[in-house]
């Protein structure tokens, strides 16, 4: 919505007074959004290849990983119910 009244908002100012200043800053920037869109590109693209990278990677790791730390959390938990707690006194 926000880009409708702001695409809205130039409209008016296209067809107003400001039209002298509207017409050259539509051009300006249009040629800077030409100009960056490669780049942007690049980082986005770049961006959605480390995204999969380590998703797999994160993964693979849950996946080989998950059972020994789960195997380890429950002997664990069998050791501390099994081991008798130590009493600390003070002299």
């Amino acid at each position: 919505m926000l880009k409708f009244l702001f695409f809205s908002a130039l409209v008016v100012a296209a067809v107003t007074l400001g039209a002298p200043i509207f017409f050259p800053l539509l051009i300006v920037f249009s040629l800077i959004w030409l100009i960056t869109l490669p780049i942007r590109l690049v980082f986005g693209l770049t961006a959605l290849v480390m995204k999969l990278i380590f998703g797999i990677i994160g993964a693979v790791f849950s996946i080989v990983f998950a059972p020994f730390v789960l195997m380890f959390m429950l002997l664990w938990g069998i050791v501390r119910l099994v081991t008798p707690r130590r009493r600390y006194t003070t002299a």
